[in-house]
């Protein structure tokens, strides 16, 4: 996307309304092509021009400390742009126990210079139609994934139906802007958004007590609040060729071989081939990994390459299914034997096999840490977290039931945590989520797309 004026505002802690609008702003700017300009939310505001003529035109705030509003008006400087329009907001639906849920409406208006975008194409056929059917089908596909529903009410190409709210066809003879050769469509929508999970204990059975669904405990937007464990918002998709995230070199990652260690994951992968890493702090045979060798989860401690040197290396007996969702996890004592390693699937210890067994050299490296890589993985994963600690079975139970350890320990003693997806800073070319522990400043996105950002497994 080429952006000309204004830059697309950012917002660093967008809640509500607009965090869904910075979705939508971003998504159409990926999926358009001919969108050279994503606005942003836009206001009906009135300005007095220098003859004292008054108008009312769409105002897109951009962010700065002035708080300065572009004046969005349809002209001939952009390709194509869109205006999201916000109402105010309508309470549809509250029960006691349960979500609240706010209804905005919300309407896109898209101005096109159909010269600029494609003056061949224009002559062979109703173009305005082209542009409508690929926002339409951008709007209407499984999109967003996200914690709210959109729905298209009523689409027009009339003029004066698009620009309704505003004074738009009377700006002749007040501004020498030329209007034409544009095309101009607008989508009425309503975005329907869930509020905060309900003030209720964390327990699941207390949970249902107070009437909450399994799809309220299991879907719940807020991380750390409702039982159940599957409580992010987002997870991410990993293509199992190229896609990864890497955090910054730390020494705190710095695992040593007798050092114990407690990793967790929630893991859906999508095939199988014959090493796959979850996460691993390793490359040309030296360092650690947590995946699936196969089907089977595998944690591997290495000095160098080669088939036998200086390995530790131990799977599970029991096999994932592709397509299911799981939570993941292992532990090690720092003895450097098979016997230190265990391995947990949805709370349940499994019975391992030791496939190398000779390790008693140092595993550390200068190698960064990367979550669905550097052997890549065909894969969603949701929630990683890794500790300097190895955990007992009731802490593994602990994080499995409730999405977050409750022991005061367990958190001073967590070294990565990466609830994926959620709360990041996404760019055209890179993503950068937050590192929940603070130990750094955030997992870097390498060859991620927009639509990798999924629903939370």
């Amino acid at each position: 996307m080429s952006v000309q004026n204004p830059t697309i505002p950012g917002a660093l802690e967008a809640k509500g309304i607009d965090a869904a609008i910075i979705d939508l702003q971003t998504f159409l700017s990926f999926e358009l092509t001919w969108l050279s300009n994503g606005m942003g939310r836009a206001y009906k505001r009135k300005k007095v021009r220098p003859n004292q003529a008054v108008q009312f035109l769409p105002m897109v705030y951009l962010g700065t400390s002035k708080y300065d509003f572009f004046d969005a008006s349809p002209d001939n400087d952009k390709e194509g742009q869109s205006i999201i329009l916000v109402g105010n907001r309508t309470p549809i639906d509250f029960q006691r126990g349960h979500y609240g849920y706010s209804e905005y409406p919300v309407s896109l208006i898209f101005s096109a210079n159909l010269e600029t975008i494609n003056p061949i194409l224009l002559l062979t056929e109703d173009f305005t139609e082209h542009l409508m059917d690929n926002v339409r089908q951008a709007l209407t596909r499984d999109i967003l994934g996200k914690s709210y529903d959109l729905e298209i009410l009523e689409e027009t190409r009339d003029f004066d139906e698009v620009y309704a709210e505003f004074d738009i066809n009377t700006d002749a003879g007040k501004t020498n802007k030329p209007l034409l050769p544009m095309t101009y469509f607008r989508f009425d929508t309503t975005i329907t958004i869930k509020e905060d999970c309900p003030s209720i204990p964390l327990d699941r059975c207390t949970a249902i007590q107070n009437n909450l669904t399994q799809d309220d405990i299991d879907n719940c937007i807020i991380p750390n609040y409702c039982g159940g464990g599957f409580s992010n918002t987002y997870s991410m998709a990993f293509d199992g060729v190229n896609e990864e995230l890497e955090a910054p070199t730390n020494a705190i990652y710095d695992i040593e071989r007798t050092d114990s260690f407690t990793i967790c994951c929630r893991v859906n992968v999508a095939s199988f081939a014959a090493v796959q890493q979850f996460i691993a702090k390793h490359l040309g045979g030296r360092g650690w990994y947590f995946g699936v060798v196969g089907a089977r989860l595998i944690l591997a401690l290495e000095h160098a390459g080669g088939a036998m040197s200086n390995k530790l290396q131990v799977r599970t007996v029991a096999s994932l299914t592709a397509g299911v969702s799981y939570h993941v996890a292992v532990t090690y004592d720092g003895t450097s034997t098979p016997g230190g390693i265990k391995f947990y699937i949805d709370g349940v210890l499994q019975s391992n096999v030791t496939l190398l067994n000779n390790l008693s050299m140092t595993i550390t490296n200068v190698f960064p840490v990367i979550i669905g890589g550097p052997i890549n993985i065909d894969a969603t994963i949701n929630v990683v977290r890794m500790w300097d600690i190895e955990f007992t079975q009731a802490q593994i139970t602990s994080d499995y039931n409730a999405g977050t350890p409750t022991d005061p320990i367990q958190q001073v003693n967590q070294i990565i945590g990466c609830d994926m997806g959620d709360n990041g800073l996404f760019g055209v070319d890179t993503w950068v989520l937050p590192d929940t522990t603070g130990n750094v400043t955030g997992f870097q996105s390498n060859n991620m797309e927009f639509l990798d950002r999924v629903a939370a497994i």
